[in-house]
């Protein structure tokens, strides 16, 4: 026990002297001073433990009135949708042709699920890709089996192909629809920061193209933007804290323009946050993989003036 609370107080002192929380973007266009250190927050746990078959819950969405998410690396090609309040499995969708190389996130667009096949430890991965269903042959009940299509992907800036754990800045676990592309978060394990890459999101073979970056100063593990199109978060962790990056105003289509703020989960230190979806516009749900803690929905509802 005394190892543990001298643990939290290091934490806790480095997220005071060093920790980011609100920064400008690499083009400086923010319109509001930063707080000192970031806001802590605790959302309500929803489920307080998922079915041993979401164990590996990385990745989620809001479709039909269930929450949608997938299992990582060497899970089943399916995604489980789920109700939010009981965390009870009520349908599957299996990819009869998918390969679940390492799933990690997941968007939607009004018309079609994307499925992202690009997480990428080990920095050597070649056979990026994107799974797309249409909703629409999703049926309201019962399982299913689809065909996919396919977005296969590099990163255009990448020359360092060099096999190495958690020590590269192309691995991904993130990635939004808007206005017709994809855009991806980077994972940076190198910089901690995140790296903003866009692919239009119809099938083919693409060059991800770099179009922003950010000092998110932890590791980015979701994103989701709101329904209104207006507001963007990230989420991620370091040093076991979780964090979400919350985006305000989304400024003339510039993801991370506009205000943000950073806000700390640390009463749920542990907790390895995977997946977040909006519901609406001011609700979260977050959900988190199983590690020393089990693997949980949470929900948030953002303040009203988002500050």
């Amino acid at each position: 026990m005394t190892r543990i609370v001298y643990f939290l107080m290091v934490i806790m002192t480095g997220l005071t002297l060093t920790d980011c929380n609100v920064r400008n973007n690499a083009s400086g266009n923010h319109s509001q001073e930063p707080p000192d250190e970031p806001v802590e927050i605790i959302p309500d746990i929803m489920v307080p433990q998922l079915p041993g078959q979401l164990n590996e819950s990385s990745g989620l969405i809001l479709f039909r009135e269930l929450l949608w998410t997938i299992n990582d690396s060497g899970g089943d090609a399916a995604l489980y949708g789920f109700d939010r309040n009981t965390g009870e499995v009520k349908q599957v969708v299996r990819i009869e042709n998918g390969e679940n190389d390492d799933w990690e996130s997941l968007t939607s667009s009004q018309q079609q699920i994307f499925i992202g096949d690009f997480g990428n430890n080990w920095g050597n991965r070649k056979n990026l890709r994107i799974y797309v269903i249409d909703k629409s042959d999703i049926p309201a009940v019962g399982d299913v089996t689809l065909t996919a299509e396919r977005i296969d992907f590099s990163y255009s800036d990448q020359v360092n192909f060099t096999f190495g754990m958690n020590n590269n800045s192309h691995d991904c676990e993130a990635f939004i629809w808007f206005r017709d592309s994809l855009f991806l978060f980077t994972k940076d394990w190198v910089t901690r920061n995140t790296k903003v890459y866009t692919l239009p999101a119809k099938p083919g073979i693409y060059m991800a193209e770099p179009v922003d970056s950010f000092a998110v100063e932890c590791l980015i593990t979701g994103a989701d933007i709101s329904r209104n199109m207006e507001k963007l978060v990230l989420l991620g962790y370091a040093d076991y804290v979780p964090y979400i990056w919350y985006f305000d105003g989304i400024d003339k289509g510039k993801l991370l323009g506009g205000r943000n703020i950073k806000f700390s989960m640390i009463e749920y230190f542990g907790t390895q946050t995977e997946g977040i979806a909006f519901s609406g516009n001011d609700t979260l749900f977050i959900s988190s993989e199983q590690s020393k803690l089990p693997s949980r929905i949470y929900r948030y509802v953002l303040p009203g003036n988002g500050f």
